[in-house]
């Protein structure tokens, strides 16, 4: 029998050429040319809004999703009774305090479910997904902080948060932003499903399993437990609030600090979390799924109904993100206006004195549209300011008000200079960043301005009368007096 040929041997380049049309073919390129980047479209409001993995949204059984969206229809909620265009206003949040905030309170009942067994669903599926998640090498959580955030997940919804999502979001999940998922009662189903489908708390302890002892052992915890989540949940929510309108992001590490400030202004100088809590969960994971429009409702929400203090409500005024260079440099100018030198200034810059007034006042009475993330409040963004029949957008009036940022600048970092020598303790704007770079325009007048500041301070402390020293401190008022 004649031997078989040996095959022919492979051609190199073909079976190179093969290899690269395999790692590189359809599939790979249809992922390369697609518009989206995982579950966040190319778009200035999914930059800001950020990213939550899929496994970590919030979770409701589909019978509270019926509910949700049958009290929807209804017209007494709070998306349909608190206008964003009107809480944006200067001294909107009190124009709703004291106008018909009684009618509201009636209309509108601050606690929109009072299901205790639905309530519990939904903190432990909550707590089931996200200790779930700690398979994946990027998600660690801490037992403690899961049980903390499932919580307020559930009091959150408990308190009507999810109402001001448009319903078919919740349904569907299809429309852009939605992280809310809707789970259906199966009792031979996956974990969360079994949640969903019990009829008691023993259904609820046996569908968790091997993690249902670490959720009791944490639920009436002092510092993570439920009494926890019910003394935070407004709290909480109207600092992220703050946060996302001001900074533009619902958390960055740089926001530790801002927010331990926020909750101590919350408690009366108490913060109710330790130093080290996992403020990124608490501030981003947790809150995330409730969207932004969410957000400014709400905390006007709570309080109306009085639930909330003065050191966040006086928060609500604050600027949005986007637009500090011009707000910031207002701000300052209301405190220099006092001082003895401030004639001078404002005869050298009159036409930015007037221009960044303008825009200030124009930007803090509609404060949810001049953001950069209007869309997300189902806004649309405004960029521009009339002043005087004369069109500025936001950027041309940053440069207009150049000189008054940079003078700005210099009374920062005088007042930085102070404060690093103990002689005050803090002043309203110290973190503001946003003058800095017009200021680089013009160092020069920043360093003169910071060097005026410092010596009328030294001035100020040579003063060897009381009526001397109160000349230099109200200056406007001391010709008044010396008549």
């Amino acid at each position: 029998m004649a031997a078989r040929p040996a095959p022919a041997p492979a051609d190199p380049l073909a079976a190179a050429i093969l290899a690269f049309e395999t790692a590189v073919g359809a599939t790979p390129m249809a992922t390369l040319l697609q518009d989206t980047n995982g579950s966040a479209v190319y778009s200035n409001e999914k930059a800001l809004f950020g990213y939550l993995p899929s496994d970590l949204y919030l979770a409701l059984p589909a019978t509270v999703v019926t509910d949700v969206c049958a009290r929807e229809a209804t017209p007494n909620v709070p998306r349909k009774r608190i206008d964003l265009k009107d809480l944006g206003k200067v001294n909107g949040l009190e124009n709703y305090l004291s106008v018909g905030a009684d009618t509201y309170k009636n209309d509108v009942p601050y606690l929109a479910y009072n299901n205790g067994l639905h309530t519990l669903k939904i903190a432990a599926m909550n707590f089931y997904n996200l200790v779930s998640a700690r398979t994946t090498a990027d998600f660690m959580i801490s037992d403690e902080t899961a049980v903390l955030i499932s919580l307020l997940r559930a009091r959150w919804v408990a308190l009507g948060c999810l109402h001001t999502i448009d319903p078919a979001v919740i349904k569907d999940g299809t429309r852009e932003h939605s992280e809310v998922v809707s789970v259906a009662s199966l009792a031979g189903g996956t974990a969360i499903e079994r949640i969903a489908a019990a009829g008691s708390i023993a259904d609820i302890y046996t569908a968790l399993g091997a993690t249902a002892s670490v959720f009791a052992a944490h639920f009436n915890g002092d510092l993570y437990g439920m009494n926890m989540a019910v003394r935070i949940a407004e709290a909480v929510w109207c600092v992220s609030e703050y946060l996302f309108r001001t900074r533009g992001h619902h958390f960055k590490e740089a926001f530790t600090q801002p927010i331990i400030k926020a909750l101590k202004a919350a408690f009366e100088g108490d913060l109710p979390l330790p130093l080290n809590a996992e403020w990124n969960h608490i501030f981003h994971t947790a809150i995330h799924p409730f969207g932004v429009r969410a957000l400014p409702i709400m905390s006007a929400h709570f309080m109306i109904h009085g639930k909330v203090g003065n050191g966040l409500m006086l928060r609500m005024g604050s600027a949005p993100n986007g637009v500090a260079a011009i707000t910031t440099s207002k701000a300052v100018i209301d405190v220099i206006a006092t001082e003895s030198w401030y004639p001078m200034f404002a005869m050298n810059f009159t036409d930015q004195l007037t221009l960044c007034n303008k825009m200030a006042d124009a930007i803090l009475n509609d404060k949810y549209a001049y953001s950069l993330a209007a869309k997300l409040y189902g806004l649309e963004r405004k960029t521009m300011v009339t002043v005087d029949g004369i069109a500025y957008s936001i950027e041309s009036g940053k440069s207009h008000v150049s000189g008054i940022a940079t003078v700005g600048q210099g009374l920062i970092n005088a007042l930085a200079a102070q404060k690093d020598a103990g002689v005050i303790e803090g002043f309203s704007f110290e973190n503001a960043q946003a003058l800095a770079k017009l200021a680089r325009t013009n160092p020069l007048l920043a360093a003169k301005v910071s060097t005026m500041v410092a010596l009328s301070l030294e001035l100020l402390a040579q003063a060897k009368t009381l009526d001397q020293a109160s000349a230099m401190v109200f200056p406007s008022v001391a010709p008044k007096a010396a008549a």
